[in-house]
């Protein structure tokens, strides 16, 4: 009777000792085969397609983007997720002999290739309907533009822009939501002043008039989005100096104060896609 307790255990014993064995060979083999799988190597390989990819795309346009230089904003170059997929998409401005004045792309990466993303950016006086608004541009006319591109904190992308004028003075801010490879604007407001103007010469009947979505509204409402814009910037992609004297605007500058800008030159973005 003993022996036969003695050897029911020593078999006992061995099973369990078969079975810990089994259980160790089974965790490093999935060990293994997640290795093999290449999902660290699978990542690696993805950012490796889009950097090499949008590369290609900077390289292309490398005379454009370097053609176009402004001392109050030192990159023009960005990488920033705008639609949360995990991989960046790509911003740059340029300046392109096909059209009036230097504008920004943007491009996004999806299945294995780019593709340029098209967008609205219009400018609040319809008396400037002559310019171009198929994207943010830099008009360099009269007193010249000052601009903003920056990311919400709810994720959203948002553009402002200011232009002196040669008799009114437009501004406008955009928010936009990009879901894939669409780009949407869901809010525009804006307002003209007719007293910030290059001119020598001050209009006579000075007057600002605020609008959303196209429709007009009164001040307290325009305040009310353009603080709530304000208190939304998280952070900064590109940004020139604050325009003087525009108090319709600057909140939203001061708001960027202290956040350092996503924007790099051309030669630093090459670099950190070739890494």
């Amino acid at each position: 009777m003993k022996k036969k307790f003695v050897l029911a255990f020593i078999v006992c014993i061995g099973v369990c000792v078969a079975s810990l064995c089994g259980c160790g060979s089974t965790g490093a083999d999935e060990a293994a085969d997640g290795a093999d799988s290449g999902e660290a190597i699978t990542t690696q390989a993805d950012d490796g397609a889009w950097k090499a990819a949008y590369l290609e795309v900077l390289q292309g346009d490398q005379d454009m983007i370097e053609a176009y230089t402004r001392e109050d904003v030192p990159g023009t170059v960005a990488l920033n997720d705008l639609n949360g997929d995990g991989t960046p998409e790509l911003l740059y401005f340029v300046r392109d002999d096909a059209q009036m004045f230097p504008y920004m792309k943007i491009w996004t990466f999806a299945d294995g290739s780019t593709q340029q993303i098209s967008y609205h950016k219009a400018v609040a006086d319809d008396s400037y309907s002559d310019l171009p608004v198929d994207a943010l541009y830099d008009y360099e006319v009269q007193g010249g533009t000052s601009y903003m591109v920056f990311k919400t904190k709810d994720g959203n992308l948002q553009m402002s822009s200011f232009t002196f004028g040669a008799e009114n003075s437009p501004g406008a801010t955009s928010t936009y939501k990009m879901d894939g490879s669409e780009l949407t604007e869901t809010l525009y407001f804006g307002f003209v002043d007719s007293f910030l103007n290059s001119m020598l010469e001050q209009p006579e009947d000075l007057n600002i008039t605020y609008s959303k979505d196209g429709k007009e509204i009164y001040e307290d409402e325009y305040m009310e989005l353009l603080g709530s814009c304000s208190e939304n910037l998280e952070e900064v992609i590109f940004a020139t100096k604050m325009p003087d004297g525009v108090m319709e605007i600057d909140p939203l500058w001061l708001a960027a104060e202290g956040k350092t800008s996503a924007g790099m030159t051309y030669d630093e973005a090459v670099q950190k896609l070739g890494e």
